[in-house]
C-alpha cells in the first residue's frame, strides 16, 4: 500500500506543478482505449496559472515545508521543479488524460513526457528506500512495485508518455495501453472528436450506453427496471462537458449526443419561452426559472411514461386532456422576504400557461377541503398564511396570503402584495419595475434559471438575527459572486455560468484568494 501511495503522490506532485497546457494529438491520447465509458482531460497548468496558487504565501510555505521533509540530497532538485516545472521531466505543455472502462473497471491515466532521463532521476529520488524499482525492457520502463500475482496498479513510461493503470481485476498492464494499435484508440473514433478537440481548461465525456450496460450486469433489476435501462441504452446516449475559468466568470457547457429517435423526442418537448410572465416578477427577485414546454407533445413523445402517469393524475381528479392543456411558458420565482408574523420569510410566485380552465377547476376541487375562499372572478385566497413558529412551537397566522387565479389562459399563484400590483381592475398589468429591467436576469431571454447572489446575501442578512462566525464565512464567500445563470441553448445544449463581482481577475484566482483569506483568518483565530 505504501508503495502505491508513493507512486500516486509522485504523479500528483508533478500534476500540481503544471504551469501551462495546450491540446494536441500526441502520445498521451494514443494510449486511451476505444470504448471507454468515461474520459476526463484536465489542462491543470491553466488551472494553476489562472488561480496563481503557487504565488500564495501559505502555499509556498507549505511547499517549502514539504521539500524540507525530503532527504537533503533531493531538496535542491524539488525546489528547482517548483520554480521551473519543466525540470520534472513531464511535458508541462500537454494535458493529463484519464479514461474509465467497464467490465472490468479499469482506469488509465496518461501524461506526456519531455525528458525521460530527468524523470527517472526525480522518481528514484522520491522512491529511494521504498523498495520500488525501475525495470526497462524494449524501450519501456516499468515501475516494479515488488508485488507477485495480483497487480491492481501498474505504471510504465517511455520517452513520450507516462501511463498509470488501475484495474479491479488485479491485472493492470500499462505496457498494453502504450502499444495500442490505431484501431483500438479512442482518439481515432469519431464519437470522441469533440472531447479531444476541446481547448477548455477541463473536459469530460460520458458514454451512457456503456455505463448503463455495465450497471445492468452488476446488480439485480426488476423486469421494469431492466426494460427501462435497455430502452435508454438503445438511444446511444453520450454527454460532453467543457469547463472554463475566465476573468470574471466560470462556465460549464454541456452537449448531449444520441440516436435520432431520442433527439426527436426531446425536441418535441423543448420550447423557447416568450417571457410573458417575467413582467410580473419584481426587479429585486432572488432567483427566477423561466422555461416552456408542450405537455401534449410530451405525452405523444413518451407514451410509455403516460401509461404510468395517467392513473396517478386521474386519482387526483385530472384527465389526460387537462395535462395536455399545459403548453407554453412556466415561471417560478423566489422573491425578497416579507414580514410573516414575527418572521421575515421569502415569498414565491408561480405561473404556467394552460389552454382552457378545466385544469384550474380541477385544482379548485382538489383544494376544496383546504382554507380556500373565492375573492374575485376566478381568484381564490389560499390559506397559506400560517407558519410554524419555532419559538412557541405552534402554528400561527401570518401577515399576508397567497392567491390562486386563472387569467389570460394561465394559472397563477401569487403573494398578496404582488397580486395587488399586477391585477388592476381585473386585468393583468406588468410591474413598473420588473426583472426585465434588471441586467442580472438578461440570460432569461433563453429558457433557464438565474439566481442573484447579491439578492441572496441581502435575503440572508434579513433572515438571520445575529451574524455568527459561520454566517460571516458564508456571506464573505457569496459576496464575491454576482449571479449564476443556467440556460438551455436548445434541446441538447446547456450552459451554466457563475459571474463574479470582480470582472478583471480570473475566477479561480478570486476563489483561491477568498479561501486563503478565510484559512488565514481561521488560523489567526478570526471570524
Amino acid at each position: 500500500m505504501r508503495k502505491n501511495t508513493v507512486v500516486l503522490m509522485l504523479i500528483a506532485a508533478f500534476a500540481m506543478f503544471f504551469v501551462s497546457c495546450e491540446n494536441s494529438n500526441k502520445k498521451q491520447y494514443e494510449v486511451i482505449p476505444d470504448g471507454a465509458a468515461a474520459l476526463v482531460k484536465a489542462n491543470l497548468g491553466n488551472v494553476v496559472n489562472e488561480s496563481e496558487i503557487l504565488e500564495v504565501s501559505m502555499v509556498r510555505t507549505a511547499l517549502d515545508f514539504l521539500v524540507n521533509t525530503m532527504p537533503k540530497e533531493s531538496r535542491d532538485m524539488f525546489r528547482e521543479i517548483i520554480t521551473d516545472p519543466t525540470k520534472s521531466g513531464i511535458d508541462v505543455n500537454e494535458p493529463m488524460v484519464v479514461s474509465v472502462s467497464t467490465e472490468p473497471v479499469e482506469v488509465v491515466v496518461s501524461m506526456a513526457m519531455s525528458d525521460k532521463n530527468r524523470f527517472v532521476e526525480v522518481f528514484e529520488a522520491v522512491a529511494d528506500g521504498t523498495g520500488v524499482e525501475l525495470v526497462e525492457e524494449n524501450g519501456i520502463t516499468k515501475v516494479d512495485l515488488g508485488y507477485a500475482g495480483n497487480n491492481e496498479l501498474d505504471v510504465a513510461f517511455d520517452s513520450e508518455v507516462l501511463v498509470m493503470v488501475f484495474s479491479e481485476s488485479g491485472s493492470a498492464d500499462a505496457e498494453y495501453y502504450m502499444t495500442l494499435d490505431k484501431g483500438r484508440q479512442a482518439v481515432n473514433n469519431d464519437k470522441y472528436t469533440g472531447f479531444f478537440a476541446s481547448l477548455s481548461d477541463a473536459s469530460a465525456f460520458l458514454d451512457f450506453t456503456s455505463i448503463l450496460d455495465a450497471a445492468s450486469n452488476r446488480r439485480y433489476m426488476s423486469k421494469d427496471e431492466k426494460a427501462l435501462m435497455e430502452m435508454y441504452a438503445s438511444y446511444d446516449l453520450s454527454f460532453l462537458m467543457d469547463l472554463d475559468f475566465e476573468d470574471g466568470y466560470s462556465e460549464v457547457a454541456t452537449k448531449v449526443f444520441a440516436s435520432d429517435e431520442y433527439i426527436k423526442r426531446i425536441e418535441a418537448c423543448w420550447m423557447k419561452p416568450d417571457g410573458r410572465f417575467l413582467g410580473f416578477v419584481p426587479y429585486d427577485a432572488v432567483g427566477t426559472l423561466n422555461i416552456a414546454t408542450d405537455f401534449g407533445k410530451a405525452c405523444e413523445a413518451y407514451p410509455e411514461y403516460m401509461q404510468e402517469l395517467l392513473p396517478m393524475i386521474q386519482e387526483l381528479g385530472f384527465t389526460e386532456e387537462m395535462l395536455k392543456s399545459f403548453a407554453g411558458d412556466i415561471m417560478f420565482a423566489v422573491l425578497q422576504p416579507e414580514k410573516l408574523g414575527s418572521q421575515e420569510l421569502p415569498q414565491m410566485m408561480f405561473a404556467v400557461e394552460c389552454k382552457g380552465r378545466d385544469a384550474f377547476d380541477a385544482f379548485i376541487a382538489l383544494l376544496a377541503d383546504e382554507d380556500l375562499s373565492l375573492v374575485d372572478n376566478d381568484v381564490y385566497a389560499l390559506g397559506l398564511n400560517r407558519y410554524y413558529d419555532s419559538s412557541s412551537g405552534e402554528f400561527v397566522s401570518g401577515g399576508y396570503d397567497y392567491y390562486l387565479m386563472y387569467k389570460d389562459d394561465a394559472i397563477f399563484v401569487l403573494p398578496e402584495n404582488i397580486y395587488s400590483k399586477v391585477v388592476v381592475d381585473g386585468e393583468l398589468k406588468a410591474l413598473d419595475r420588473n426583472i426585465t429591467d434588471n441586467d442580472c436576469f438578461a440570460a432569461l431571454e433563453k429558457p433557464g434559471f438565474v439566481g442573484d447572489f447579491k439578492a441572496i446575501v441581502s435575503l440572508y442578512k434579513d433572515m438571520v438575527t445575529r451574524i455568527s462566525p459561520d454566517d460571516k464565512v458564508v456571506l464573505n464567500v457569496l459576496g464575491i459572486f454576482e449571479n449564476v445563470e443556467f440556460v438551455m441553448e436548445n434541446a441538447t445544449e446547456t450552459n451554466f455560468r457563475i459571474n463574479m463581482v470582480d470582472k478583471d481577475a480570473n475566477f479561480l484566482k478570486q476563489i483561491v484568494d477568498e479561501v486563503m483569506a478565510i484559512a488565514s483568518s481561521v488560523a489567526m483565530g478570526g471570524f
